[in-house]
């Protein structure tokens, strides 16, 4: 009798050591999924589009288009569901054993037609989700930007032209050496990225701190080009909401 309680002791044991060193690698990623989201519209006059993530997905678990819904559609109506897999291996030359891996993602899409909230829910499994989306106005969250000396009317000042929408098209007049870009955000917001591009040489220059927006920036450009294109980009977070808002200017 001694003897099967021994062995019943020494299996309840081994037991619980081996629960206790499975491989990390072994343990799911748990999922990650926005409680709460705030976005804003890219214009005052038609719907927007926006999207949240979900991430840290196995293999075998997806979002259910089926289990879909929002509480409001006029805020957020859902639009598509993006699916997204990637896997990676990294092999070494030192003789180190090859690493493997990967991620899976989902991205649900919505427009909106008005400000407002809605609590969009979703299943993955038998488990509910649930994000909260507060849709805001569109305002023009830049005070100030300058772009090669171009005008708007009198002043070198073109926040004015997001007044109503977040894109403009402007005109270079001529070819211009030295050039810097200068951008001032509005009052509550901040500028999270801010970047030049050339789309004729793919090439890109600008700043970027996602956890430390800053007040204004500048982007030494160089030479632009006449006759060619460039984009100009911001993306400015409200420090109260801690919604985004991008901007961008089409230069030709």
């Amino acid at each position: 009798m001694k003897s099967i309680k021994k062995r019943i002791t020494s299996l309840a044991v081994a037991l619980i050591l081996a629960m206790t060193i499975i491989p990390a690698a072994a343990v799911e990623a748990a999922v990650t999924a926005p409680k709460s989201i705030t976005v804003y519209h890219s214009d005052k006059s038609t719907s927007s589009s926006f999207s949240f993530a979900v991430s840290g997905l196995s293999a075998k678990q997806y979002v259910a288009k089926s289990s879909i819904k929002s509480s409001n559609k006029s805020v957020a109506a859902p639009s598509y569901l993006d699916h997204y897999s990637n896997a990676y291996k990294t092999e070494y030359f030192n003789g180190l054993k090859p690493y493997s891996g990967s991620s899976k993602e989902a991205s649900l899409s919505f427009t909106s037609k008005k400000s407002g909230t809605s609590t969009i829910s979703y299943k993955i499994g038998s488990k509910t989700y649930k994000t909260k989306v507060t849709v805001k106005k569109y305002v023009n969250p830049v005070k100030s930007i300058s772009l090669f000396g171009i005008k708007n009317g009198k002043t070198t000042n073109l926040a004015g032209l997001l007044k109503s929408a977040n894109n403009a098209s402007i005109k270079l007049n001529a070819t211009k050496k030295k050039q810097t870009i200068r951008a001032t955000a509005a009052s509550g917001w901040k500028i999270r990225s801010f970047s030049l591009y050339d789309y004729r040489t793919g090439s890109s220059c600008g700043y970027s701190s996602y956890n430390k927006p800053v007040t204004s920036a500048a982007v030494y450009a160089g030479t632009v080009t006449k006759g060619r294109s460039y984009g100009v980009d911001l993306t400015l977070v409200n420090t109260s909401t801690k919604g985004t808002l991008n901007v961008h200017y089409d230069i030709s």
